[in-house]
Order: C-alpha cells, then sequence, then structure tokens
C-alpha cells in the first residue's frame, strides 16, 4: 500500500470498493481481499486527515488569530 496517493485518490479507491462490494461484483476471496485492501485505505486515508489536522493547528498556533481584531459595527 503505497503512502504517495492523495486523499482524493484514497476516497475514489474506497468508493470503487465499497460499490463492487455492495453490488456482489467479486468472488468471496476477491471479496475478502478488497475488504481487507478497504480497511488499509481507510487507515491511510486516517493518517493523512491527522495530518492535515496537525498541519492546520500548526498554521493557526503560529499565526495566533486572537491578535486580529474585527472591526464591529
Amino acid at each position: 500500500m503505497t503512502n504517495n496517493k492523495s486523499f482524493e485518490q484514497i476516497l475514489e479507491q474506497l468508493k470503487q470498493i465499497v460499490n463492487d462490494l455492495e453490488n456482489n461484483q467479486l468472488p468471496l476471496d476477491q471479496a475478502i481481499d478488497a475488504f481487507e485492501t478497504g480497511i488499509k485505505l481507510t487507515k491511510l486515508a486516517e493518517t493523512k486527515l491527522q495530518d492535515i489536522k496537525d498541519k492546520v493547528t500548526k498554521i493557526v498556533k503560529d499565526n495566533n488569530p486572537t491578535d486580529f481584531k474585527v472591526n464591529e459595527e
């Protein structure tokens, strides 16, 4: 499982796996393999989302948005 896939690519692959499983398009052995791949892709997507969350948190913290004042009229 490569970590070089974009989040969007992971989601597309997951959608395809779900579609194949829901429509009974795979023999049992292939369905189990697809399910396992889906679990791995889900974990990879969660890792990517956590990395993005951490990055956004750092950006917000480093730029200290509390220093900005909003003009309220």
